[in-house]
C-alpha cells in the first residue's frame, strides 16, 4: 500500500489524567490497572495506533490469553479506537501474518500483531509468539496471563531503534498476584511504572448516572468497592460467595478470647498457602467466636510453625488448645512416612484429623452450619489475621484482613459440579487465596462437632456442665491454697502464723495471678 498524498491530522478525544499518563509513559515496563469503565484499556489501544502511525515499520502486539476473548473484545476494542482516526490511515488485517498492516510510511510499515497467548499444547507454550522482534507488547487483561509468559514476552522486545515497551492492563490484582511482585505500590522498582485510576477519572465519559449505578452496587463497606471503583489492589475472585446474605460487616466484632473456655485451632497443609485459624464456641449461649488466623505463602509447614505459636502465644495466653487439620495431613505420600501431621507433633502440636472434613457432604454441613450461626447473629468475628511470606531468604509479615475478604466475597462457589461423589452437593472453588482459612475453619466446625442450632434442653445441660465445673476448679484451687497454708504455717513463728491467718496468705497468692 502506498504513504498518503499528504500529513493527515487526527484530533484525539478529552482524555484523564490517568490515560494521559498511560500514553506519556517510557518506562520499559507499565502496569496500568484500574476500575471498571476507567478507560486504561482505550488509552493503550490509543497509543498504539498512534505509535503505528508516528514510528514507521514499528512491530507491536496486542494480545489476550484466550483466542474467544481476541476475536470478541479485543477486536472490538480496536475498532472502537480507530473510529478517531480518518479513514485513510486504517490498516488492513493480513490473515497470514495475523496483523494489521498500516500504510507505508517512507517505505517502511508498522504492523500491529493480535494474537491469543495461551497454546494448546503446554510443549509449545511459547510458540504463540516466539519468532516475533517487537518494540511493544500490550497484554489486555494481563492478570489471566501466567507469569513465565509474561517474562517470556519481555524477551521479544529487541527491535532496534523504537522505544520498547511492554504494557500489562489488568483488573486490580489480589495482593498475592504475580504482577505485584514486579509492579510494588510503591513504586520502587527501576524501570517500572505502576499507574491506577478510578471511576470518577472517567466520568466525562461514563456521565453522573453510570456511576451513581457503580456507586449503589459497590456502596461503602462493600469488600469490592476499593477494586471496582477506586481501582486499588484487592479481592478479585470471580463467583458467588458462599456466605452471601448471611455473613455481614455488622458481625465483625473486637471479640476477645475467653481462658474459661476450650480454644480450638484449625489447620490447613500445603507448601502454597499453609493457614491457621483459631476459634471458640460457647454452648452455654450458643454463640461462635472466630478470634483470629495466620496464613504463609510459599512456606514449608517447618518456618510456618514457629510464627504460628508465637501468635497463638501473644494473642490467647496459657489456652487450652484442642487442634483439628486436614484429614489429608495423615497421609504420606510416594511412601514417605513423614506426614503434615508427624510434622506438627515434632513441633509439639497434637492435631486430630477432622473426620472425613474434606468430603462433599461432610464440608457442607459444616458451611450449613456457619451459615446457620451467622443468620442467627451466634457468629462474631474478630479480623486479626497474620499473613507471613517469603521473600528470598527473609520471611516478611503483614496484618490483613484476609478472613474479612473471604467470608465477605473472596470464598466462592464451584461452578462445576460434583460429577461422581456428590452431584447433588455444592462445593466452594479450590486454588484462591482465600479458601485455605475457610477450610481450617470448616476442619473446627466439623472436629469439634459444632452444632447449626442446639435445643434448649442442650443449652440448658451446657450449662449446667460449666457450673459444675466452674466450682469444681474453685474447690480445687481452695483446696490447694489451704495446703499451701497448713504447710506455711508448720515453718513459721507464733507471730507469723496470726498474720498467716489474718488472711495475707491468701491476698498475696490472689494478687500473684
Amino acid at each position: 500500500m502506498s504513504a498518503p498524498p499528504a500529513p493527515v491530522e487526527y484530533e484525539l478525544p478529552a482524555l484523564s489524567r490517568p490515560q494521559m499518563a498511560i500514553l506519556k509513559a517510557d518506562e520499559r515496563c507499565v502496569d496500568a490497572e484500574g476500575a471498571i469503565r476507567s478507560g486504561k484499556s482505550t488509552a493503550v489501544g490509543l497509543k498504539w495506533w498512534m505509535r503505528a502511525l508516528g514510528e514507521p515499520g514499528v512491530n507491536l502486539l496486542a494480545c489476550r490469553w484466550k483466542q474467544q476473548d481476541v476475536d470478541g473484545q479485543l477486536r472490538a476494542l480496536w475498532r472502537q479506537v480507530g473510529e478517531w482516526f480518518p479513514t485513510e490511515l486504517h490498516p488492513h488485517w493480513n490473515a497470514q501474518e495475523e496483523c494489521y498492516e498500516f500504510p507505508k510510511v517512507d517505505g517502511k510499515t508498522s504492523r500491529v500483531y493480535m494474537r491469543s497467548l495461551k497454546s494448546s499444547e503446554e510443549t509449545a507454550r511459547y510458540s504463540k509468539f516466539r519468532g516475533l522482534t517487537l518494540a511493544g507488547v500490550w497484554l489486555e487483561q494481563g492478570e489471566e496471563i501466567p507469569e513465565d509468559v509474561y517474562i517470556e514476552l519481555k524477551g521479544r522486545l529487541s527491535q532496534p531503534g523504537y522505544l520498547k515497551q511492554i504494557i500489562l492492563t489488568p483488573n486490580p490484582v489480589d495482593d498475592d498476584h504475580w504482577i505485584t511482585q514486579h509492579f510494588p505500590e510503591d513504586g520502587d522498582r527501576q524501570g517500572h511504572r505502576y499507574i491506577t485510576s478510578d471511576v470518577y477519572s472517567n466520568r466525562a465519559v461514563l456521565g453522573d448516572e453510570v456511576i451513581a449505578g457503580f456507586e449503589q452496587d459497590y456502596p461503602e463497606g462493600h469488600p469490592k468497592r476499593r477494586t471496582l471503583i477506586h481501582g486499588k489492589r484487592g479481592v478479585n475472585v470471580i463467583g458467588k460467595p458462599v456466605y452471601e446474605g448471611y455473613f455481614g460487616l455488622d458481625l465483625v466484632k473486637d471479640v476477645a478470647f475467653d481462658p474459661g473456655f476450650e480454644l480450638y485451632e484449625g489447620w490447613d497443609f500445603g507448601h502454597s498457602y499453609p493457614a491457621v485459624v483459631w476459634a471458640q464456641y460457647f454452648p452455654v449461649r450458643d454463640v461462635f467466636h472466630l478470634l483470629g488466623a495466620v496464613q504463609g505463602r510459599d512456606m514449608f509447614l517447618e518456618d510456618f510453625v514457629p510464627y504460628v505459636k508465637d501468635y497463638r502465644d501473644a494473642w490467647f495466653p496459657h489456652a487450652l488448645v484442642q487442634s483439628w487439620c486436614d484429614p489429608s495431613g495423615e497421609t504420606g505420600n510416594q511412601g514417605i512416612k513423614q506426614t503434615a501431621m508427624t510434622t506438627l507433633q515434632d513441633m509439639d502440636i497434637y492435631a486430630v484429623a477432622a473426620e472425613k472434613a474434606n468430603d462433599p457432604a461432610v464440608r457442607d454441613k459444616a458451611i450449613q452450619t456457619l451459615g446457620s450461626l451467622m443468620f442467627r447473629r451466634r457468629f462474631k468475628l474478630n479480623p486479626r489475621c497474620i499473613e507471613l511470606s517469603r521473600v528470598n531468604r527473609k520471611i516478611e509479615t503483614r496484618e490483613s484482613r484476609l478472613v474479612v475478604s473471604a467470608l465477605s466475597v473472596g470464598y466462592v462457589w464451584d461452578e462445576r459440579k460434583n460429577v461422581r461423589s456428590s452431584p447433588n452437593i455444592r462445593s466452594p472453588k479450590k486454588g484462591t487465596r482465600y479458601d485455605h482459612t475457610m477450610n481450617c475453619l470448616e476442619y473446627v466446625v466439623t472436629g469439634a462437632k459444632i452444632p447449626s442450632k442446639p435445643r434448649a434442653g442442650d443449652i440448658a445441660r451446657a450449662a449446667a456442665t460449666h457450673q459444675s465445673a466452674i466450682a469444681k476448679t474453685a474447690s480445687r484451687t481452695l483446696a490447694a491454697e489451704q495446703r499451701a497454708l497448713r504447710a506455711a504455717q508448720k515453718d513459721t513463728d507464733p507471730d507469723e502464723r496470726r498474720s498467716i491467718r489474718g488472711g495475707g496468705f491468701r491476698r498475696q497468692r490472689l494478687g500473684g495471678y
